[in-house]
């Protein structure tokens, strides 16, 4: 998986990949600096879906290449 993400967190935007996607979650990577529990908002096109897929979640995981969310909530088109 490959998917471009804009996603914000604490008032900063931020423009990377989810390289790879669980049915609760997604995994971006980024070297920006984040900590579990910190609160996101994710915007992407999965492929195959007419609108792109807006939720928000939250670190569960950081790694120095990337961060885990657990995904919250999500809007419901498709």
């Amino acid at each position: 998986c490959l998917m471009a993400v804009v996603y914000v967190s604490q008032d900063h935007a931020y423009t990377d990949y989810i390289i790879n996607t669980s049915r609760g979650g997604v995994y971006i990577a980024t070297r920006a600096p984040f900590v579990v529990g910190e609160k996101i908002s994710l915007t992407f096109k999965p492929p195959n879906y007419q609108r792109p897929v807006k939720t928000t979640g939250q670190v569960v995981r950081t790694h120095s290449q990337g961060i885990g969310v657990k995904c919250m909530e999500r809007n419901k088109d498709r």
